[in-house]
């Protein structure tokens, strides 16, 4: 892909200033963290299907990093079982699987580096407070993330929580994926069980958090009591 004369891009006087430079670096540098989130699965081989091949893409020449919301990689993340669902198939007769899958994520201190809790939280571009959620897949691409769908509201308590619903293609209809394929709505044969799914991943979530917030201070000793008047 070739963008050329991005007349749009920016809004500088002299487009070849120090500020517009920065500027363009920092769009691209969101570009990257965006392409490493919905393809991280390419970018890392671990696909669904069984052919697992690792694919580079690059911007600006730069190899893009990616991006597993479910931290599989530390080893203090504490993922669920799948839970398998069926939906209509729009491709043929018959049903066709969504699989959900919840992970816990570690506490700041157990992840294996600042590094590494870092990036869990800002590679996608979004920092912690709005990386977890829902994130649905099609074919193994990232196209609706973060957030519960309506289901619940954000709330920091529950940061540590991410869930994945993999479906493909067949099943477009079912979840009303949108025109530019990057926005689904949750079917409403598989939100109930789904909401009970997510409920147990979030109540751990906050039981998680709980465990490792500092005990809160003890309180101050009494004043001494006054000494008494002198005879």
């Amino acid at each position: 892909v070739l963008w050329q004369n991005l007349d749009r891009l920016l809004n500088y006087s002299d487009p070849h200033g120090s500020y517009a430079r920065d500027a363009v670096q920092k769009k691209f540098e969101k570009v990257e963290k965006h392409l490493g989130m919905v393809f991280h699965r390419y970018i890392s081989g671990t696909t669904r299907n069984s052919r697992r091949k690792k694919v580079t893409i690059r911007v600006n020449g730069k190899s893009v990093r990616a991006w597993d919301p479910l931290c599989e990689a530390e080893k203090h993340s504490e993922p669920f079982d799948e839970a398998v669902f069926q939906v209509p198939n729009a491709d043929k007769p018959g049903m066709i699987p969504v699989h959900v899958n919840g992970t816990v994520l570690p506490r700041q201190e157990q992840f294996s580096s600042a590094e590494a809790y870092s990036w869990a939280g800002d590679g996608s571009g979004k920092g912690w407070d709005s990386n977890f959620g829902f994130y649905f897949y099609r074919a193994d691409r990232i196209i609706d993330e973060a957030g519960w769908k309506g289901i619940w509201k954000l709330d920091p308590h529950f940061a540590l929580a991410r869930v994945t619903i993999d479906f493909n293609p067949g099943a477009d209809a079912e979840f009303k994926l949108d025109i530019a394929k990057c926005q689904v709505s949750i079917p409403g044969r598989i939100r109930p069980g789904l909401k009970d799914y997510a409920k147990y991943v979030r109540d751990a979530a906050n039981n998680k958090r709980r465990i490792g917030e500092k005990p809160p201070d003890p309180p101050d000793p009494p004043d001494p009591p006054d000494p008494p008047d002198p005879p």
